[in-house]
């Protein structure tokens, strides 16, 4: 027995193929702890754009001249390579977390890079410690009752 697909079928399959081709899964959060480094490939030729979750990125340093950079109005980081040569680019948040990118700028298309803190950094705070210390337990205990 032959096996025959009939010309619609092949359009049908052909026409999937190119449609599904272009598309892609969002990227997935990339868990980091401060001060972590990254190796990342980005597009010298296209935007891509650094995600810190839940943060809003408020500190970019990286080699003068070497990118182009822009903030979202939600605290993401739109970047661009202008270079060809390999650079470290210093991410600092709102929220005290810190990462570094060792970027390989390449031709090619954006990406979206997406980090989730694994565990947020610690803050003093003397408002807090003062309270905590100058209070004993069995005061705490009365006052919540």
């Amino acid at each position: 027995m032959k096996f025959r697909i009939s010309p619609a079928a092949a359009a049908v399959f052909l026409a999937a193929g190119l449609f599904t081709g272009g598309l892609r899964a969002a990227s997935a959060p990339i868990p980091f702890e401060n001060d972590a480094a990254f190796n990342v490939t980005l597009s010298n030729t296209n935007p891509s754009k650094v995600v810190v979750d839940g943060e809003l990125i408020t500190s970019i340093s990286g080699p003068t001249g070497a990118y182009d950079q822009s903030t979202t109005d939600d605290g993401a980081l739109i970047l661009s390579p202008l270079v060809g040569q390999n650079f470290t680019l210093f991410i600092q948040t709102d929220r005290g977390s810190s990462l570094s990118l060792n970027i390989r700028p390449q031709p090619g298309n954006g990406k979206t890079l997406r980090f989730t803190p694994a565990s947020p950094p610690l803050r003093k705070n003397d408002d807090a410690k003062a309270w905590e210390e100058g209070q004993t337990y069995e005061k705490t205990l009365v006052a919540l009752s």
